[in-house]
């Protein structure tokens, strides 16, 4: 969470500062208790992670209900990009009355509802906590409370209702609460006040709101990298040997194995997990084999750099292999010395150093897992690390054969389909990172693609792609608006993962086909040009388009292209096309 003190402070220096320029995030908080201390740390947090001018707004004291029926009237005419809505079951009803808990709860579902139709941004959504101490009876110690039922059925009333809301992120007040202990609760401030808790509760909220907004505004971090010796294990494998190294359920072994576990369950959620050590290969790698208390095995590893060059070095080359930016990648490492060279050869990546006192370092290691924080993660992100590999087997094979023996061998499979509504979150992530293969470079949320794909003048196309060595995923986006007989490209974008395939040329094929059975004559596409995507400068004339003198983009900048309908595109001989949604493993 940080030095509560220092995030205040940077709070109070930037409203003393002045801002120039409009908000880069506006934020407004309303709460069933008074959330006036939230602001600072909320806000301080939004400053450490890299925005500029944030604005946090206070609705005022318990104006949950008439912030959902009127959000204007609590912040203001000046839109929002979010709404935050904290509250406690005890402030809202008789938590000894279950119909007065029932009544509330249907009040406030009712209300969400009402927000969720009006506000066009995210909403945050707190889980209460259980009743306080103040609200819970004397008397009744041997059965269930009544206070507690009422709490457990108004959890699950809204979870069972917003959790699946694309725009509903929940923050697990109860979690924060109990996690402190009776370091959480301040009764004097709460009969004063009307505020309940700590300062450090407050901190961990607006921690937890800021968590979701960088979420929503950052791409995450794409890989962890690791050294081995006192990072992986205790101990050094070349002195102690593979016996000798610390692994196990015994202290320090046991904080060692801990940290394994936090890291496979990164690598199970889709993150790449790298290692780059110091050390003779086979010595590091025994460790992996030979030791059965290691969580972590050798296939969990999808790049090692296990040499005796500089570590930023490595950096570089991971970052090569799995073709992303070096500010994609963290790396963890004991010795710091090894920590300073990469900040100072390799700038961009996220070093963290193990602490020095070694219980801390599971600890450590959640604070580093909040860098890779997605709001959905994806059944692709999931399945990253597997492509991954099959990329390099199919490296591996194309190295042998001739580009045309190497395409002829691949048994390419192209699914060309319209989206059902699990993979929208995947189309919105993909809209929203891909810069090479990207005509237009639009970016959209999953609310506004949600509802594009819902107005039925647009039609959205999905490419999924698959080869004998596995699948590549949802790849393909392009989105498509009726101008009557002309229909117009509103974003086409692609995984450069798929490059020199000919899956564009067969998505122009397939659309094409599709648009001309729907009795449409032409099809419109627009390229704007970025620093990064002159890739796709000769798109459309190397798919038969001809350069347009109309203007029909509202987009500034924009180079238009016009082709008949069905098109000059082919689907390749060796591409097996499908324009049904695949059933992937």
């Amino acid at each position: 969470m940080g030095d509560l003190k220092l995030i205040k402070k940077r709070w109070r220096d930037h409203l003393r500062g002045g801002s120039d320029g409009p908000n880069d995030f506006s934020i407004g908080l309303a709460g069933s208790f008074t959330l006036d201390p939230v602001i600072p740390y909320l806000g301080g947090q939004l400053l450490g992670l890299g925005f500029d001018r944030p604005e946090v707004r206070n609705a005022g004291y318990n104006q949950i209900i008439q912030t959902c029926l009127s959000p204007n009237s609590g912040f203001g005419d000046q839109p929002l990009d979010l709404i935050a809505l904290i509250w406690r079951l005890e402030d809202l009803a008789d938590i000894q009355n279950i119909d007065s808990v029932i009544a509330a709860i249907e009040l406030l579902e009712e209300a969400l509802e009402r927000l969720c139709s009006e506000f066009n941004g995210a909403i945050i959504l707190s889980l209460p906590p259980r009743p306080s101490v103040q609200h819970s009876v004397i008397v009744k110690f041997s059965q269930p409370r009544d206070d507690l039922k009422a709490w457990h059925h108004a959890c699950m009333l809204l979870m069972e209702k917003f959790a699946d809301r694309s725009r509903v992120h929940f923050v697990d007040l109860e979690d924060i609460v109990s996690g402190l202990g009776n370091a959480a609760h301040d009764s004097r401030k709460y009969f004063l006040y009307r505020q309940p808790y700590t300062e450090d509760v407050y901190g961990a909220l607006g921690e937890s709101i800021a968590r979701i907004v960088r979420a929503r505004k950052h791409e995450p971090k794409k890989c962890l990298v690791l050294d081995c010796d006192n990072t992986l294990w205790g101990g050094i494998v070349g002195e102690d040997g593979v016996g000798g190294v610390q692994i196990g359920d015994d202290y320090p072994g046991s904080v060692f194995k801990t940290v394994q576990r936090q890291v496979r369950e990164l690598k199970e959620s889709g993150v790449f997990i790298a290692v780059s050590s110091k050390n003779n290969e086979e010595d590091a790698f025994a460790v992996f084999e030979r030791r059965p208390e290691m969580v972590l095995r050798k296939e969990d590893i999808i790049v090692s750099k296990i040499d005796w060059r500089p570590k930023s070095e490595n950096m570089k080359e991971i970052a090569v292999e799995l073709n992303i930016g070096l500010d994609a990648l963290v790396f963890v490492d004991d010795n710091p010395f090894e920590i300073e060279e990469v900040k100072a050869n390799a700038p961009g990546v996220e070093c963290i150093q193990v602490p020095e006192e070694l219980a801390d370092y599971p600890a450590a290691m959640v604070a580093a897992g909040k860098l890779f924080d997605r709001l959905v993660i994806t059944d692709d992100d999931r399945k990253r690390v597997v492509r991954m590999r099959s990329e390099k087997d199919r490296k591996d094979v194309a190295q042998k054969l001739t580009p045309e023996e190497f395409l002829a061998q691949l048994e390419l499979r192209v699914y060309v389909y319209q989206p059902e509504a699990e993979d929208l979150a995947r189309v919105a992530q993909l809209i929203n990172k891909t810069n090479q293969f990207n005509v237009l470079t639009r970016r959209h949320t999953l609310e506004e693609v949600t509802e594009f794909v819902q107005n039925e003048k647009n039609l959205l196309f999905c490419m999924a792609v698959a080869d004998k060595f596995g699948e590549y995923g949802l790849v393909g986006v392009v989105m498509l608006s009726d101008n009557g007989e002309e229909w117009r490209i509103e974003n086409f974008l692609m995984s450069c993962r798929v490059l020199g395939r000919g899956v564009e040329t067969t998505l122009f094929a397939h659309i094409g086909d599709f648009l001309s059975s729907l009795g449409a004559s032409h099809l419109r596409g627009g390229y704007a040009s970025t620093p990064k995507n002159k890739l796709v400068a000769d798109l459309y004339e190397r798919h038969g388009f001809v350069r347009s003198s109309d203007s029909t983009y509202e987009q500034t900048g924009v180079e238009e292209w016009i082709s008949p309908l069905p098109g000059k595109s082919r689907i390749p001989d060796y591409v097996e096309l499908h324009s049904s949604r695949p059933q992937l493993t």
